[in-house]
């Protein structure tokens, strides 16, 4: 069983819920305001990465995917450079390309 399916008992709800969801949904599943969620994911304390939606034209969407932010938090909440070590074993594709340097 890998983390995104580990212990998520409670959260049925995710069924008819958004997967992906913007930073204040995101900020409220971890339990902070939306603006300290986003500096979190500035600064590289926040694992997970968000996806960009949009055509390059318009105003970028950036969204956070619901089931790993859900795994992030079973993983103990570690940092960019952390998660991005494990997040493979977490079910959510290949490990981040982490810059030398820079902790995102």
């Amino acid at each position: 069983m890998n983390l995104a399916t580990k212990n998520l008992g409670g959260f049925s709800s995710l069924q008819t819920e958004s997967y992906l969801v913007d930073a204040r949904e995101s900020g409220r599943l971890i339990g902070v305001s939306r603006s300290r969620f986003l500096q979190m994911d500035q600064t590289g304390r926040l694992g997970p990465e968000s996806v960009s939606l949009g055509n390059g034209t318009q105003r970028q969407l950036r969204r956070w995917n619901r089931l790993e932010l859900l795994s992030w938090i079973n993983a103990d909440c570690p940092c960019r450079t952390e998660w991005g070590k494990i997040r493979v074993d977490a079910g959510f594709g290949e490990a981040l390309k982490v810059s030398a340097g820079q902790e995102r």
